[in-house]
């Protein structure tokens, strides 16, 4: 089974709309989908600082800053 980690924080201006792509394919395809505020973890925080809002797939990084649906569905059905 697919896993993803969504790594976002709350004062993230490109969270947002990442968060609800993400959001939307997981429940659609029935995916388990972790959400981590990176804020919660200095060493969450140090890795990932100004990279998010991040997608890791199974422990990859797929997807950094922006997202589109398609593109998140076609590497889905790659893995």
């Amino acid at each position: 089974m697919l896993k993803l980690e969504l790594f976002t924080k709350p004062d993230c201006e490109l969270c947002p709309p990442f968060c609800k792509t993400v959001e939307t394919v997981a429940q659609k395809l029935r995916l388990d989908l972790q959400i981590t505020n990176i804020e919660t973890s200095p060493d969450l925080f140090k890795k990932y600082g100004e990279k998010i809002p991040c997608l890791e797939i199974n422990g990859s990084l797929a997807f950094k800053y922006k997202i589109e649906k398609r593109d998140l569905l076609k590497k889905l059905s790659q893995i």
